[in-house]
This record gives C-alpha cells, structure tokens and sequence, in this order.
C-alpha cells in the first residue's frame, strides 16, 4: 500500500511541476489561430527577431502582446485607417506589438518630432517578407476584425 501511495504521488507531483516542460504563463489569446498560410517556422523565427531588433531602434527592448496577422495590404488599411490604394494588392502579414517607441528614422518634415506611441506596425509580402510599410502611435486595432492571427512570443 506504501509502495502505490509513493507511486501515485510521484505522478501527481510529476502532473504539478510539468515534467519539466516550460508552462506558458499566458494563456492562448481569445480569437488566435493555429497557424496561418505560408507562415513557416523560418517566416515566424525571422518576424520575431526584426520585431524585438524594430522596438530597440525605437528605445524599446521590452515590447509585448505581439502578433502576426493575415490580411491583405488594401484590406488592412481600408480597415485600420480607411486609406484606399490604386496601387496592385497584395497578400501580407502585419506584425503588430505594444511599447513605448519613438520611430526615430522616421521620415517627417524638417524641425518636427519624431513620431511617438505606444502600438507599432510593419507590413511584410506574406512571399518575400520585403517590408513595405510601417507605423508608430497610440493606435490600437482588433486583428480579429481584419483577418486571422497568431501571438507572437517577442520574449527574450
């Protein structure tokens, strides 16, 4: 009886302490996704990497609650900020993060401050992940509103 008493808390204090996997101390936001189209590990490994190296340009070496979204570049904006395009399409992903950031390369008119706020934004070709448009302010949006999304781990 001693033997199977030992035993079984053996597997609960197993149970509680995770077999030494690491728990994540968030839980799965409301609205993610598994994963999203053409996203690969290598895309996601590459996003994260110039989001955390993005945010410390912009004085930030902590940011948070970051995100990889799926949209289009016309539908993102016609749904962030109501901005059309005459301009070809295209399939992107928008990674977005909060912080205190002031977009120091920036470019703005002579004389002006940089631009400041606490959301960021960068627009990749979902194909290439060639940037093509970015944003700092105190904007926020709901990614689940403008297509699917997943977290983005920016810890580091």
């Amino acid at each position: 009886m001693a033997t199977k008493r030992v035993g079984l808390l053996f597997v609960v204090a197993l149970l509680v302490a995770g077999c030494g996997a690491k728990e994540s101390t968030r839980a799965e936001p409301a609205g993610a996704a598994r994963s999203l189209p053409g996203l690969t590990p290598e895309k996601i490994k590459q996003l994260r990497e110039w989001s955390i190296q993005n945010a410390s340009e912009m004085g930030d070496d902590h940011p948070e609650d970051g995100i990889i979204l799926e949209t289009t570049q016309h539908h993102f904006y016609e749904l962030t900020d109501g901005t059309r395009f005459g301009t070809p399409d295209f399939k992107a992903f928008v990674v977005a993060y909060r912080g205190n950031f002031t977009a120091y390369n920036a470019p703005r008119p002579y004389g002006t401050q940089a631009p400041r706020g606490h959301h960021a934004y960068v627009v990749y070709h979902a194909d290439t992940l060639r940037s093509s448009d970015s944003g700092v302010g105190d904007f926020a949006f709901d990614p689940g509103k403008i297509g699917p999304w997943i977290p983005l781990d920016l810890e580091h």
